[in-house]
């Protein structure tokens, strides 16, 4: 499903009127699971191995035939060595860290919207304050909800989680920041499930609490005890919920929540039913960030964005916001 945001103006002048496109932006619903890891990834290099070695064995990672440093613009081919080989020699990720570094592969370069991608990103510290390191795959129209669990389950049984989801996702494809987020704001207004990630700015908002849950809601055990929830209450929480079509699974380093037997976009205009979704937010509420850092477009107001973050919560505040442009 892809969006195209126009934003228009008009002019009066000596009796004729100018209709100037101002901006244009492609944003897509896409399947996609995403993790953030607390801290640099060297001290997990050996489990980035062995997601190496799942990934390309994968769904997924099989259509994958492209890779290119984050700080590259150029692509090139992805080689049966690459496949093969270690993904710690891909990112060196064996080697101290300064800054961030991070690796892209890709199914085609061009960015069509139905292709797969992923994306790991490694964040040290800035002036002592830490950041959130993260992995984000987007799947292919083709997969199937068994491919997004079975990967998202394995992720976390052997990666340090520290919060992750997996589900129906925006994707910023094209075109100016605001223009983008205009469109986000109206199709979020009728899909009520796609989640809206901005993994910039989750590099740091991302350690204080969670942007909101999907359809695979991953929580790892340190990230609840940062929280004041602890690995027993986390698997209490998860357990009090398990009825009326959500489900949870015990993983080595946290909990994996369901909200139904499949990921859903939410459409209200369809007459979806997301309760499910709701009866997940309310129970994990005090994992969820209540105030985040401004996004574009409507999101740049914090009324707007607080209403997004607490949809599930509170449906009446979201429906009501304001999301037209000044």
């Amino acid at each position: 499903m892809v969006g195209h945001g126009v934003l228009t103006a008009t002019t009066m002048e000596f009796g004729d009127t100018f209709v100037i496109p101002l901006a244009t932006a492609d944003v897509v619903i896409r399947q996609a699971l995403t993790v953030f890891v607390r801290g640099p990834l060297v001290p997990h290099a050996d489990s980035f191995d062995a997601l190496w070695r799942r990934l390309v064995n994968s769904h997924v990672g099989a259509r994958l035939k492209f890779r290119r440093s984050i700080a590259d613009v150029s692509w090139q081919a992805l080689s049966p060595a690459d496949r093969e080989g270690e993904f710690t020699s891909l990112l060196d990720l064996r080697q101290p860290l300064i800054g961030c570094r991070g690796v892209e592969f890709a199914e085609q370069t061009d960015h069509p919207l139905s292709s797969a991608s992923v994306r790991i990103v490694d964040l040290a510290a800035v002036n002592g304050v830490e950041r959130a390191s993260h992995l984000r795959i987007l799947f292919d129209n083709a997969a199937s909800r068994d491919q997004l669990t079975s990967l998202a389950e394995w992720v976390l049984a052997h990666l340090p989680v520290w919060w992750g989801s997996a589900g129906f996702e925006f994707d910023y494809v094209a075109g100016p920041s605001y223009a983008a987020y205009h469109k986000m704001a109206a199709l979020a207004k009728r899909y009520w499930c796609v989640q809206l990630q901005e993994i910039t700015l989750l590099e740091w908002d991302a350690l204080r609490g969670m942007s909101s849950n999907n359809w695979l809601t991953l929580i790892g055990d340190e990230f609840a005890q940062s929280k004041g929830m602890s690995s027993e209450r986390l698997r209490e929480v998860a357990a009090s919920l398990e009825s009326d079509g959500v489900f949870h699974r015990q993983h080595t380093h946290g909990v994996a929540i369901a909200a139904g037997s499949k990921p859903l976009m939410g459409d209200i205009n369809a007459g979806e039913d997301v309760d499910a979704y709701m009866r997940v937010a309310r129970g994990i509420q005090p994992l969820l960030l209540t105030a985040h850092t401004p996004l574009f477009g409507p999101f740049a107001k914090p009324e707007v964005l607080e209403a997004w973050l607490g949809r599930f919560a509170s449906p009446r505040r979201w429906l009501e916001s304001d999301v037209s442009i000044d």
